[in-house]
C-alpha cells in the first residue's frame, strides 16, 4: 500500500483535477476519488492501529520502569539502613585509630570517615528573601527608598521585627552575618522598554510590569569555610559532622 503521504498527494490532484472543471466530477475522477479515499481510511487505520501498539508498549515500559525505580529505593534505603548499624558498632567497639575508628575482619577492613559540614536551613532563607522583597516595596510604596544608600541595619532590624509581630516573639531574629553573607541569583521577566529605560534597583523591585524571581545560591563549602571564622554568628546555617563507612 502506498505512504500515506503519497495518498494525500493523489487525493490533492484528484481535488485539483475536479476544481480545473469548475466543480464538475467525472466519473473517472469519482471513481478515483472513492478509491484513494478509500485506501486513505485503510492507512490510517493501520496507522491508528500501530499508535495503539506503541503506546500500550510506551505505558508497559513506564511502569516496569517505575518498579525498577521503587525496586532500587528499597535497596538503597536498606543499604543505608545496615550502613548506619555497622557505624554505629564502630563507633561504640571499634579499635581507635587516629581520626577514626576500625575493626579488622578475616576479609574486611571496616572504618569510620567523619566530615565536617553544615546543614542549611532553607525555610529560613526563604522567608528572609521574602521579607527582604516585601521591605524594599513598601519603603518605595511610601517614597522612602533609597537606592544609593540604604540602611542595611534599619534594614534588618524593620524586618525582624515584621517577622515576630506576624508569627510569635519565640521567633529567632536573623543576624548580620545571615543578612550579608547570603548568595542569591536574581532572574527578571520584563518588557524589553523596561529593561532600557528603568534603574537597576528601583526596575526590579518597583516597577508592577517587572516578575523578580529571587533565588538562594545555596553553597555548603562557602558557608562551612564561613564557619571557620569562630566571630561568626549565623541562623540559617550551622555545623555538622556526618560519619560514613568505609570498606576495604
Amino acid at each position: 500500500m502506498a505512504s500515506l503521504y503519497t495518498i494525500s498527494e493523489k487525493l490533492l490532484d484528484i481535488f485539483n483535477n475536479i476544481e480545473s472543471l469548475d466543480g464538475e466530477i467525472t466519473e473517472d475522477l469519482y471513481n478515483d476519488l472513492t478509491l484513494t479515499q478509500e485506501t486513505l481510511e485503510e492507512k490510517l487505520d493501520e496507522y491508528v492501529k500501530a499508535i495503539k501498539s506503541w503506546e500500550a508498549d510506551e505505558k508497559a515500559v513506564k511502569t516496569e520502569k517505575q518498579q525498577f525505580n521503587i525496586r532500587q529505593n528499597v535497596l538503597k534505603n536498606r543499604i543505608d539502613r545496615v550502613k548506619k548499624a555497622v557505624v554505629n558498632a564502630l563507633l561504640q567497639f571499634g579499635n581507635d585509630g587516629k581520626n577514626n575508628k576500625f575493626i579488622e575482619l578475616q576479609n574486611y577492613r571496616l572504618s569510620t570517615r567523619s566530615i565536617n559540614s553544615v546543614t542549611i536551613d532553607e525555610d529560613r532563607i526563604d522567608l528572609l528573601l521574602r521579607y527582604v522583597k516585601s521591605y524594599i516595596y513598601e519603603m518605595n510604596e511610601i517614597g522612602v527608598l533609597d537606592v544609593n544608600n540604604i540602611d542595611l541595619d534599619g534594614m534588618l532590624a524593620a524586618i525582624n521585627a515584621n517577622i515576630i509581630a506576624e508569627q510569635d516573639d519565640e521567633f529567632q531574629p536573623f543576624t548580620m552575618d545571615d543578612f550579608m553573607n547570603l548568595n542569591v541569583s536574581i532572574s527578571k521577566t520584563m518588557p524589553l522598554k523596561d529593561l532600557l529605560f528603568n534603574g537597576y534597583l528601583t526596575g526590579m523591585y518597583c516597577n508592577d510590569n517587572i516578575n523578580v524571581n529571587i533565588d538562594p545560591v545555596l553553597l555548603k563549602d562557602y558557608y562551612k569555610d564561613l564557619l571557620a571564622n569562630k566571630n561568626s554568628n549565623f541562623t540559617i546555617i550551622k555545623p555538622e559532622k556526618t560519619t560514613s563507612l568505609i570498606i576495604r
